[in-house]
């Protein structure tokens, strides 16, 4: 909540810019209703004593996947955050090298996330990061789906679907 020195038990009005100017006198302080178990804004990851951009939540355009106590969610700037959903301890991240704009789908023991390049990323499910999606080189990666992706990828019977911009894929195991 933000207030201002002149008066400290009364919320100011919303403002466009900047909820809390300083130089106006305005301040914060937590709100005391809250139910906010945890927040997250990052994690110094390489212990260098500060957030650096891979280690950083930025803003997002999709929701969060949780199973088992893992959440995953990537922010619009492309970075992967893999969570503790109870506690909001970070496990680790990824840098997609592309914005994201979609929500991660976790099935089948997998994390599935596609970007605005149309790299399609696949990751073993857990606390431990494992990219095991390959690029048309052979080399850990994101699989090329020719498009950019925007949307989350959905399972239904059986078949994986992966919207792009101008595409839709449906994708199965063949019957054996």
């Amino acid at each position: 909540m933000v207030f201002n020195k002149a008066d400290p038990n009364t919320p100011i009005k919303h403002k466009r810019n900047q909820a809390a100017v300083d130089a106006d006198g305005d301040f914060t302080r937590p709100n005391p209703n809250s139910a906010a178990v945890w927040h997250y804004e990052g994690a110094d990851l390489n212990g260098n004593g500060k957030l650096e951009p891979e280690e950083t939540m930025h803003r997002t355009c999709g929701t969060v996947a949780i199973k088992d106590d893992i959440l995953v969610v990537a922010d619009f700037c492309g970075i992967i955050h893999c969570l503790d959903a109870k506690t909001g301890k970070c496990h680790w991240t990824h840098d997609m090298l592309a914005a994201s704009w979609a929500s991660p789908l976790i099935t089948d023991g997998k994390i599935y996330l596609g970007n605005e390049d149309g790299a399609m990323l696949v990751f073993k499910f857990g606390a431990k990061k494992e990219l095991i999606s390959k690029d048309a080189d052979g080399n850990p990666g994101g699989i090329d789906m020719g498009s950019s992706i925007y949307s989350t990828p959905i399972v239904a019977n059986g078949v994986l679907y992966i919207s792009t911009r101008n595409l839709l894929f449906a994708i199965a195991m063949p019957n054996k």
